[in-house]
């Protein structure tokens, strides 16, 4: 099931993190301003979090089509690992014949980047963007369980004591609870959540207290500031979506961008900065074509591997695993 505002949602949450990293992340990384002197996108990687609120939603709404934890799993594992897969190895064939040597990855850190977390094992991210496989996998994990013990119907109360742990965390560092529980990020799942019940069921108050708990817990972890403000704003979003009032965003290119957002958020970072590293090197300093020289091959690259690989693996793993 497919929506298309969420689908240009996701199109410029990921937007939003690809401009971040060509512009304020490769600036700090490789100690130049060209790449920013057109745009200086350093909010850009709150993108991440309207990526976990979006998955919140889209995975509650997931498990209305499962029987059972193991289908579940089963989904997931099609879904995410095959095309994550041809994505790491094309990141690490590109980087390792490169010349930037700080991105360059021995045969140990491909194998257990096979994972999705190779950083659980002591090994190095093929690419910088991996950090945020582990909070979904750790929330994949959650409501498998959930689902294993057939307490969904429970999982209002259950966020309501995965918020208070969050809260604790704030005080005291819970780890290895922190990571489990995914205590860091958990209040964008949540919210997700929430969403998903206030749109597809009752839309009881419990939901929209939750949110503003999230939310107000979210402030308290890292202050009043501009990030604050992008965060209420994606909420406010997230509000105009559910209660029927953002059509207006169902735009063709943002739906594209959803479309093939997952292998985009793979492939675009390290491979852009190699493109822009390159065209530093060749004397081209155009902030224009230093963003959309990377933009445009990744967004290509992401086209032809949803549509020509993507899809034909997961119709495969269907057949064969369900």
């Amino acid at each position: 099931m497919r929506i298309k505002e969420l689908d240009s949602i996701r199109g410029i949450a990921c937007l939003m993190v690809v401009l971040f990293h060509y512009t304020t992340r490769y600036s700090i990384s490789f100690n130049t301003q060209k790449t920013t002197a057109l745009l200086d996108f350093k909010y850009g990687g709150l993108g991440v979090s309207l990526f976990f609120m979006i998955s919140g939603f889209v995975i509650y709404l997931s498990i209305n089509n499962v029987k059972d934890a193991k289908t579940f799993f089963i989904k997931r594992f099609i879904r995410l690992y095959p095309i994550f897969w041809i994505c790491m190895l094309t990141t690490f064939i590109i980087m390792n014949l490169s010349p930037i040597e700080k991105y360059h990855r021995s045969i140990g850190d491909l194998i257990f980047n096979i994972t999705m977390i190779p950083d659980v094992f002591g090994f190095k991210r093929i690419d910088g963007v991996y950090w945020s496989l582990l909070p979904e996998l750790m929330f994949y994990l959650a409501i498998g369980f959930t689902l294993f013990l057939k307490k969904v119907k429970y999982f209002t109360y259950i966020c309501f004591g995965w918020l208070i742990l969050i809260l604790l965390n704030h005080f005291h560092d819970l780890m290895p609870l922190r990571i489990l529980f995914n205590l860091k990020y958990g209040y964008f799942f949540i919210i997700g959540i929430c969403f998903y019940k206030i749109k597809f069921e009752k839309p009881l108050l419990v939901n929209h207290i939750l949110i503003f708990l999230s939310y107000a817990v979210y402030i308290l972890n890292i202050g009043l500031s501009i990030k604050t403000f992008f965060i209420g704003f994606f909420i406010l979003i997230f509000y105009l979506f559910v209660y029927g009032k953002l059509k207006w965003i169902i735009i063709k290119p943002l739906i594209f961008l959803g479309k093939i957002s997952y292998p985009l958020y793979l492939l675009h970072q390290f491979i852009g900065y190699y493109i822009i590293f390159s065209l530093l090197e060749n004397n081209v300093s155009n902030s224009l074509i230093l963003l959309m020289t990377p933009l445009i091959f990744t967004i290509a690259l992401s086209f032809l591997y949803t549509e020509y690989l993507e899809k034909k693996a997961i119709l495969f793993l269907r057949k064969k695993l369900l």
